[in-house]
C-alpha cells in the first residue's frame, strides 16, 4: 500500500465483520445445505486449499512434508467421495414372534404392539 495509512478501529472492524462473522455464517450455512458426506471432504479440503492459495497468491514456501500431507488429504478425500454405501438388507431388520413362528397375517408384530400400546399387556413382554 502506497503510504497509505488506515485507521487501527477499520482494519479491527474488517477482521471481525467480513473475516470472521461473515465467513462463519456462510459457512454453516452452506454446511447445512450439503450432505453429511460432502461437509466432511469439504471441512478436509479447507486447509489444503488454504494451503495451495497462500503458496500462489502469498509465495509461501511447501516443504515436503506440506506436500505429502496435502496430498494424503486429497487421497482420503477422494476415496471418501467415491466410496458408495453398503446396501440396506432386503429382508426385514428384526422379526416379530409370529414371523418366526411363519404364522399369519393376522398374528404378526403389528396386532402385538397394537395390544401392547392398548394397555393390555398381560402375559406379553414389550416387542
Amino acid at each position: 500500500m502506497d503510504d497509505a495509512s488506515v485507521p487501527a478501529w477499520l482494519l479491527l472492524g474488517w477482521i471481525v465483520l467480513i473475516a470472521t462473522v461473515f465467513a462463519y455464517t456462510t459457512g454453516v450455512v452452506s454446511v447445512r445445505r450439503l450432505s453429511p458426506q460432502v461437509a466432511g471432504v469439504v471441512a478436509c479440503l479447507e486447509a489444503v486449499i488454504a494451503t495451495v492459495l497462500a503458496w500462489v497468491l502469498l509465495g509461501e514456501h511447501l516443504g515436503a512434508p506440506q506436500i505429502a500431507g496435502g496430498a494424503v488429504v486429497l487421497v482420503g478425500a477422494f476415496i471418501a467421495q467415491s466410496s458408495t454405501p453398503k446396501a440396506p438388507p432386503s429382508g426385514p431388520v428384526a422379526g416379530g414372534a409370529g414371523d418366526a413362528n411363519g404364522a399369519g397375517a393376522g398374528s404378526g408384530a403389528a396386532t402385538e404392539t397394537a395390544g401392547w400400546d392398548a394397555g393390555s399387556s398381560a402375559g406379553r413382554t414389550a416387542p
